[in-house]
């Protein structure tokens, strides 16, 4: 690399000396990448948060298929049983169910005044068919079955291709965070160099003119390529 050589200005005045100090430390080449790595890790962090967002609502949808799947278990064994309740049979048991089902025992019972067909006499055996499922639902629910072995597969097919997805979003959100931890150990060291630095170093300061002049050349010199993680950085979010 190139060395850029500083001059020492012993003769300027204080204040003149100060003012071209902050004056070449604002246009420095090391200034200018920081301000564009401050600004792109920026748009970097928003798109993180975006990303931990939509992984946020996938896991939701997790959750929300586990109760959708119980909730069709549920409705498919309640139809099933309602069916084998002598005076009512397949037909009259669907109109019941699509009618009057909210997920709850209970509102089957709702069945004598929604739905025809639905007399006193039947209304009275599924109020009786209502008391004895509450203690049987439970263990039907758990038990193997032909509904359960159907809802099983097609929830399991959902939550697959959500469990992709939600890999899809963790590889990146992981990649993005790796990039952000080269960007800010890449600009580390240009963080700490203020215009006193500059100051220091036109007055005669060793150390401060050997990191001064180090960043005037700032992340890399114009004549190179620049690091990789600074060309993934500004081709994504610069």
């Amino acid at each position: 690399m190139k060395a850029m050589r500083i001059g020492v200005l012993p003769n300027l005045p204080l204040a003149k000396l100060r003012a071209r100090a902050a004056r070449d430390h604002a246009t420095a080449r090391g200034t200018q990448h920081l301000n564009r790595v401050r600004a792109a890790l920026h748009k970097l962090d928003g798109e993180i948060e975006a990303l931990k967002a939509r992984l946020a609502a996938l896991e939701g949808r997790v959750a929300e298929l586990e109760r959708e799947f119980a909730a069709e278990l549920r409705r498919a064994i309640v139809l099933r049983e309602l069916r084998k309740l002598s005076g009512i049979g397949p037909a009259l048991a669907q109109e019941i169910v699509s009618t009057c089902f909210d997920g709850t025992l209970e509102s089957l019972a709702e069945a004598g005044s929604r739905v025809q067909g639905v007399g006193e006499r039947r209304q009275r055996a599924i109020r009786e068919w209502i008391d004895h499922m509450k203690s049987r639902l439970p263990s039907l629910m758990e038990e193997g079955s032909p509904e359960r072995e159907e809802f099983s597969a097609v929830f399991a097919r959902k939550r697959e291709r959500i469990e992709r997805r939600k890999a899809r979003l963790e590889a990146e959100i992981r990649g993005l965070t790796t990039l952000r931890k080269r960007a800010e150990e890449g600009i580390r060291w240009l963080a700490v160099v203020t215009p006193d630095h500059f100051l220091r170093a036109y007055r005669g300061d060793g150390d401060a003119r050997a990191l001064v002049e180090r960043y005037l050349i700032g992340l890399f010199p114009e004549w190179e390529e620049p690091p990789d993680w600074f060309a993934e950085l500004m081709g994504r979010f610069g």
